[in-house]
């Protein structure tokens, strides 16, 4: 990046007792290639040696500037962080995980290259014995925001904010409260403000997988996605950024999927509730007529619509087919 056309990134880095990790996310970014950046520390309460951390960095850097508040949750912090922001560019770094030294510099030539408003890269995920490369494509590619949005919905993108870097006008939305997928909850809003995301093929940003955090421990990880989901199909249908069929198809095919991962792994009456809330979710969206859907999609959205517990024994008999089947050819090979 030449540096007459250096504009100001903002990075934020939300830290709640982190301070076993935190120094390695921070060094991370003082590191940059690129140089013209500011770090937002946001200090949400920690009860750790994490505010003295925050605090040793501010010292050593000008750029980095620390705010130290009373505990208020992820979705608050991010969101004063984003109103203290002076940048053009504005990425969110979570405090236990670190970035590559050419990660702000990759992002952001990215988007001066393509002219999109977002960029997104590559993660490695970082487990305690081993780190396995999440590539996002294999040469850098521009989407439009409906294409990007429907790699959301079918779940070929994450819907995480953090690990990419975004154009500040994207960022209208306050990101939600919620116990879990804020990110996906106004990611997709923030997209739609904008001409769309380039990915680039580098794996740039390691993500740190610890057992303890939510989203490894959650049992119930992809059913509270559902109203999200919901959500998604009505501000995509508000603001015309997909064709109506195929975005209610994508609504319900995700849906669908979710309602047969509970079928398979939930058990009595909790199993049941869920899907019954899922029917009633189905039955607001009023699914895809038959020459928008698969035959399939269509029956198994019949079958939760009418009886759950039907539902539950056609998944089961499903994979029951699908498994005995296996079996037997590899008998034979």
């Amino acid at each position: 990046m030449k540096d007459k056309e250096a504009p100001l990134v903002s990075w934020i880095v939300p830290v709640y007792n982190t301070a076993r990790y935190l120094s390695q996310c921070l060094d991370s970014i003082t590191i940059q290639t690129y140089q013209h950046w500011e770090l937002l520390l946001m200090d949400d309460g920690s009860t750790d040696e994490s505010p003295a951390i925050c605090d040793r960095y501010v010292r050593q850097d000008s750029r980095i500037r620390v705010v130290h508040k009373p505990n208020s949750g992820k979705s608050d912090t991010m969101n004063q962080a984003i109103a203290l922001a002076q940048g053009e560019f504005v990425g969110i770094i979570d405090s236990d995980d670190w970035v590559a030294p050419t990660f702000t510099d990759v992002l952001l030539q990215a988007m001066q290259d393509s002219g999109k408003d977002a960029a997104g890269c590559g993660y490695l995920n970082e487990f305690v014995d081993e780190t396995v490369t999440d590539a996002v494509c294999d040469v850098q590619q521009s989407y439009s925001a409906a294409e990007v949005i429907e790699m959301l919905y079918d779940r070929r993108l994450y819907g995480y904010l953090h690990g990419r870097l975004y154009k500040r006008q994207l960022l209208v939305e306050s990101v939600p409260s919620l116990r879990r997928y804020e990110d996906f909850a106004v990611l997709f809003q923030w997209l739609a403000h904008g001409n769309g995301m380039v990915l680039c093929p580098e794996c740039l940003y390691h993500y740190r997988q610890r057992g303890s955090s939510i989203m490894n421990s959650a049992s119930d990880y992809m059913f509270g996605y559902v109203p999200l989901l919901e959500a998604c199909c009505h501000f995509v249908r508000e603001h015309h950024l997909m064709d109506e069929q195929r975005n209610k198809r994508m609504a319900v095919k995700n849906i669908v999927r979710i309602a047969k991962s509970i079928a398979r792994e939930t058990r009595g009456p909790e199993a049941d509730s869920r899907l019954q809330d899922i029917s009633v979710t189905l039955q607001r969206l009023k699914p895809c007529t038959n020459q928008h859907s698969g035959m399939h999609l269509r029956l198994r959205v019949w079958l939760l619509m009418h009886s759950v517990t039907l539902f539950k024994c056609a998944v089961r008999l499903s994979d029951l087919f699908v498994t005995r089947h296996q079996q037997h050819r590899a008998y034979f090979e």
